[in-house]
């Protein structure tokens, strides 16, 4: 989820971003990026590529798969997180209503509104006081399922490509880590680059690690 891409300018239209209301397609920046992700991906085997429903992670699948010559599976699974709605009359909703509607030049208030709304969404998602949306529960049960049936279904040795977004791989990296210097390596890169490539490593016995976060070497543009 990029809300440097959207003029959000007021609560109402973040609310609908964070409810998945919006959604684009791939700009030309992107595609190009989609591009230097298969690059990244064609000297390693994939055995499985896997691809939220959502149009810019599935068009960015659909761009890998194509130049790796393999077919895509759509996972609805893989949706972003959905906070739900911030109320209007709670604080963080004040907060963000006020920087919205401030005179402030474009680029600063996008910076801004950028820069509060992931943690304020996310910590009112956590302490449930957002409306409508999941919760954490179903969506840490939604990604379990993905995972269980991948160590199901493939091969202890398998690579899956997962095609997903910036708050769910974010959370699950949150998750994942460890170590200090992996929670370090999530908490240092908020905003995940779009292309940007995580690795995660199943085990059998069912644990799973985080090896790299958000990496983002590969990326030309």
């Amino acid at each position: 989820m990029d809300l440097r891409a959207h003029d959000a300018r007021d609560v109402d239209a973040l609310n609908r971003l964070f409810s998945q209301e919006v959604q684009g397609s791939l700009t030309d920046r992107g595609r190009r990026e989609a591009a230097d992700v298969a690059r990244a991906l064609a000297d390693r085997r994939i055995d499985l590529l896997m691809s939220s429903p959502l149009v810019r992670a599935r068009e960015t699948g659909e761009v890998v798969a194509a130049a790796l010559g393999r077919e895509l599976e759509i996972r609805p699974e893989l949706v972003e997180l959905r906070t739900g709605a911030l109320h209007p009359e709670s604080r963080s909703a004040r907060i963000i209503g006020a920087v919205a509607r401030s005179r402030w030049p474009a680029g600063p208030k996008r910076a801004a509104l950028s820069a509060l709304t992931v943690p304020l969404y996310f910590r009112a998602w956590r302490g449930g006081r957002t409306t409508g949306g999941e919760s954490p529960a179903e969506f840490e049960g939604r990604v379990t399922r993905v995972f269980d049936d991948l160590r199901t279904r493939m091969r202890a040795d398998d690579v899956i490509a997962l095609f997903a977004h910036g708050y769910l791989i974010a959370s699950l990296a949150l998750r994942l880590a460890n170590t200090p210097r992996q929670r370090l390596m999530v908490w240092r890169k908020p905003y995940i680059p779009n292309g940007g490539i995580t690795e995660i490593e199943l085990s059998p016995s069912g644990s799973a690690e985080l090896v790299t976060y958000a990496e983002s070497r590969h990326l030309r543009a």
